[in-house]
């Protein structure tokens, strides 16, 4: 027989014992411990490669393997066999002494543990007077039981033998189980009233099962008369651990909505009668607390702290048990709804907001707040405590986050830059507000200096003030002028302070940067509407006020000091035909032509309008003022070109000395405009010098102003009528509505005098509204004399006519106010009037014609109105002009011109009336070209309205008129 195959034999007999060796302690330890230990499982795996090992080697020395791979010589197989002998002697000299000792010996262990708690079990059941119990902790089913045991399971049991875990200690084993609680109480209902056990349960593990003992340590029977209540509930211990999860998981944003919901969450509880929360305010000394009933119902009220004893409100105390409320000193307010006798006991939980929180529960079974019951509330009241300082921390995190961004905020969002710089001013923080006014990005200027945004060339004395500053600790305030990222100038209100480490030592500095170049430019821009001209750029009358005080006031050399007032020549004319456009480029023209003509020294102001100043501050220097006033003119009345049209000016310059004619700012001012209106009316193109009688004339002129008010307001004025008469017929047809003033001490003042007066002032208004009244009240007595149409003509202002709504409503009111019809009304208006503004012109004209009203344009031919906007307008008559009447017999050219006047008014439907007839042979020439009406001295003054009235009573008039006339 060969080696190699008394070895395969060996082999083959020594795997199959050592896989049957090993499947049997893999199974024994699978089946009866869960865990094996990390030695032996690797020991399995190595002896489980071993064994796969031999097998294959074996396998190889056969001959039926041999021949399948070819094998010729026995050397490999003996090799093999020799290798495969040597593990496996090795094997099971060496590992198994190790391994199966090791696990053998953790057998013994468990075996002599379970056997020393079977004794100790089997010692307690037959030693113990209490209860013992062996509980599987999955199905809650009893393994064993002492006497004792059973004793109180057949008497919760109510007699049955079956040994049974009744439902309320099932739950009760869960709860211990989910929770850990280590020592508590029991109440159980039985056939004798109510079992209260004190249990003691451990744990152990058994086999594969976890097993509970259950050790009755304590024994209590109720008496009977609680049975019926306690069998519709469960313990209070039972109660308080089912629920304690659900007391702790209050959401709550705040300590006092936390212990509010927990005092209502406890009012609910069977075994509390009630609950009282009480809140501390440690500052205001004072002490709020809420009654809280199992009913849910509330009652607060306040009162001061030391209304409580300090032991009840000392938080140092923790949980405090009294048997009786008359142990403690309980306001009134309390006491008056609580029993005397009940049990209370008092908790009170911390807070870190300087206040302090107090729980006090209320009951009436005093027995029921045994130890077990306070070792439950201690731990609630550790983990409200913990709920407590959470809910104070997070609130004081979420305030310090809500403190730090609502500074972020307001640093983000302020008006003036901010900016952080180290003790070197290096730039360490800056807001949004400074790369608005800057243009820099932050990342340009964090780590920059800050002579970047201050450049010291800019700022050499403010640098050196701001480091002596801070080298002494002191803060800075002062302007700086900045630099933005396009190098424009800007000015600011620099405030330096500090900002302090840990130690005290200053490690930033803070500035706040108010920009200013806004403001500067608004004034600088407020500057030139306060004191420029916005079309010329001219210095305007503040500016120049200003300085004709200044020269005055510097005026040591006695110098004579020129004021001249110019005013342009027919402006208003250039403004209304050319347009305001072109107004001002012509004022602009003129100013630049006159700045020519002045020094330095000298000042051109525009006044407004067409009026300008000019102030020579030295006369003698200019030699002769004559010269220069010259010179002026004529430089005014150069032709200038504006658009398509050359437009030639004239001016009037009005000439006032300093100090020969004033010694005051205003006498200059009021001097030089007298001298103005007075070279204005000769006619304009020309000056005056001032003389002490204009000033005469001034005050003169105020004083009729003054007057002419007083007339007004006091009803001196008259209204006067000059008859309006039919040339064919000799009727009086109408009558002009004239006024007249007769002043107390004056005497008659002519029109002539006050009417261009009123028409300054703007008295004119108020003085044509009166005229409108009275006439109409007169027309109305009028009319009872005439036998046909008659009417009542009124001269318009240009005042009135510019303000046609007005004009419409005084027009109505007169007319309602003395029932006339509107035909009896005719306005007379001028040219001039009529021709300022066609389109407006047009417009009212037609919404007067549409009332009814006639209308009339008074001194015909006198005005410049063209003739082919006269055919628009809703014109009903014509009057011709005094100065053509007054020649028409002897002037071909004044014949001529009414005559053309009659028959072109006849042409476009229109009635001639001409004014000014003074004998029969101008009224000889009007019926000869069929004039239809005449007014005049020829037929009558203008009469009162008393002597107007007593004309129209006249029946001999009219024929004696008209004899002797063809």
């Amino acid at each position: 027989m060969h080696f190699s195959f008394v070895a395969n034999i060996a082999l083959s007999a020594a795997c199959l014992v050592w896989l049957a060796v090993s499947a049997y302690y893999l199974f024994y330890s699978s089946k009866k411990h869960s865990k094996i230990t990390r030695k032996i499982s690797v020991a399995l795996a190595f002896h489980s490669t071993l064994i796969a090992t031999l097998v294959l080697t074996s396998l190889l020395s056969l001959p039926q393997f041999s021949t399948f791979f070819q094998i010729q010589s026995e050397v490999p197989q003996m090799i093999s066999g020799i290798m495969a002998l040597s593990l496996g002697l090795l094997s099971i000299s060496w590992f198994l002494p190790k391994v199966l000792p090791s696990y053998s010996k953790r057998e013994k262990e468990l075996e002599t543990s379970l056997s020393d708690t079977t004794s100790h079990l089997k010692s307690l059941y037959s030693l113990s007077q209490e209860g013992v119990m062996l509980v599987y902790a999955d199905s809650f089913e009893i393994q064993q039981a002492n006497n004792e045991a059973k004793r109180v399971l057949n008497l919760v049991n109510q007699g049955s033998d079956q040994l049974l875990l009744p439902r309320a200690m099932k739950e009760y084993l869960a709860n211990w189980l989910k929770h850990g609680r280590s020592s508590s109480i029991l109440s159980l209902p039985s056939n004798h009233g109510i079992v209260t056990l004190n249990l003691d349960i451990s744990s152990f593990a058994m086999e594969k099962s976890l097993v509970l003992l259950v050790q009755f340590k304590d024994i209590e029977t109720v008496p009977d008369s609680y049975k019926s209540s306690f069998e519709h509930e469960h313990s209070f211990e039972v109660q308080l651990i089912e629920r304690f999860d659900d007391l702790l998981n209050i959401q709550a944003g705040t300590a006092t909505e936390l212990i509010t919901q927990l005092a209502n969450r406890l009012a609910n509880f069977s075994l509390f009668d009630y609950v009282a929360l009480l809140e501390t305010d440690h500052k205001a000394q004072t002490t709020s607390y809420r009654m809280v009933s199992e009913l849910g119902q509330q009652t607060q009220h306040f009162l001061s702290k030391n209304h409580f004893e300090d032991r009840m409100l000392d938080p140092n105390n923790g949980i405090q048990l009294y048997s009786r409320v008359s142990e403690l000193k309980l306001p009134k307010e309390i006491t008056e709804v609580i029993d005397a006798n009940s049990s209370l006991t008092v908790i009170n939980l911390d807070d870190q907001l300087n206040e302090q929180f107090t729980l006090i529960l209320f009951t009436r079974k005093a027995s029921k707040l045994n130890s077990a019951v306070m070792a439950l509330v201690e731990q609630l009241r550790t983990q409200v405590c913990y709920r407590i300082n959470q809910l104070s921390q997070s609130n004081i995190q979420k305030q310090n986050a809500l403190l730090q961004k609502q500074l972020t905020t307001i640093i983000e969002s302020s008006a003036n830059a901010i900016i952080l710089t180290n003790t070197d001013f290096m730039i360490e923080y800056i807001n949004p507000k400074l790369c608005e006014t800057s243009g820099y990005d932050e990342q340009q200027l964090i780590g920059r200096p800050f002579s970047q945004l201050c450049p010291i060339e800019d700022n050499p004395l403010i640098h050196r003030s701001i480091r002596d500053h801070v080298s002494s600790n002191q803060p800075w305030y002062g302007e700086v002028v900045q630099r933005d990222r396009q190098g424009h100038l800007r000015w600011s209100n620099l405030q330096l302070s500090f900002m302090h480490d840990e130690q005290g030592d200053v490690s930033h500095y803070i500035m706040h940067l108010e920009d200013r170049t806004e403001l500067y430019l608004a004034q600088d821009e407020i500057n030139q509407l306060t004191h420029f001209d916005p079309l010329t750029n001219l210095p305007n009358r503040n500016l120049l006020t200003l300085r004709i005080k200044s020269s005055i006031e510097e005026n040591t050399s006695k110098n004579i000091i020129a004021l001249m007032y110019l005013d342009l020549d027919g402006f208003k004319h250039i403004n209304d035909s050319l347009g305001h456009h072109s107004g001002d480029r012509l004022l602009k023209q003129i100013a630049e032509r006159l700045s020519d003509h002045l020094t330095p020294e000298d000042t051109l102001a525009r006044l407004g309008g067409d009026e300008f100043a000019i102030l020579i501050p030295n006369v003698l220097a200019k030699g002769s003022i004559v010269n220069l006033v010259s010179s002026i003119l004529d430089t005014i009345s150069l032709p200038t070109i504006i658009g398509d049209n050359s437009v030639v000016l004239t001016g009037s310059i009005g000439i006032t000395l300093f100090p020969q004619d004033a010694q005051t700012v205003e006498e200059l001012q009021k001097n030089a405009d007298l001298a103005m209106y007075q070279a204005k009316k000769e006619q304009g193109n020309s000056y005056h010098i001032y003389t002490p009688d204009l000033n005469t004339q001034a005050v003169k002129r105020l004083d009729l102003e003054h007057r002419l008010r007083q007339a007004i307001q006091n009803e001196e004025l008259d209204v006067h009528f000059q008859p309006q008469v039919d040339i064919e017929t000799g009727e009086v047809v109408g009558a002009e509505a004239l006024v007249r003033w007769t002043d107390p001490e004056r005497g008659p003042i002519s029109p002539v005098q006050f009417i261009p007066l009123a028409e300054e002032t703007g008295l004119i208004a108020e003085l044509g509204n009166w005229v409108i009244h009275q006439s109409c009240a007169y027309c109305r007595e009028f009319m009872a004399h005439v036998k046909g149409p008659f009417k009542i003509a009124i001269n318009l202002s240009a005042y009135q006519f510019k303000r046609p709504d007005q004009l419409l409503q005084e027009l109505e009111a007169a007319l309602y106010n003395h029932t006339l019809p509107p035909e009896c009304l005719e306005l007379e208006l001028t040219e001039s009037m009529l021709m300022e503004n066609v389109q407006s012109t047009k417009e009212t004209l037609k919404a007067l014609h549409d009332k009814g009203i006639s209308l009339a344009i008074d001194d015909f031919g006198t005005g410049y109105s063209s003739l082919a906007y006269l055919k628009e307008f809703p014109i009903d008559k014509l009057k011709v002009d005094r100065s053509f009447i007054k020649d028409v017999n002897r002037s071909k050219d004044d014949a001529a011109i009414t005559t053309a006047v009659i028959a072109m008014a006849h042409k476009l439907g229109l009635t001639v009336l001409a004014e000014g007839v003074e004998n029969s042979s101008q009224l000889q020439f009007l019926i000869n070209h069929n004039c239809n009406y005449m007014q005049g001295f020829y037929f009558s003054k203008p009469l009162p309205a008393d002597d107007f009235l007593d004309l129209l009573k006249e029946d001999e008039r009219a024929p004696d008129l008209l004899k002797g006339l063809q």
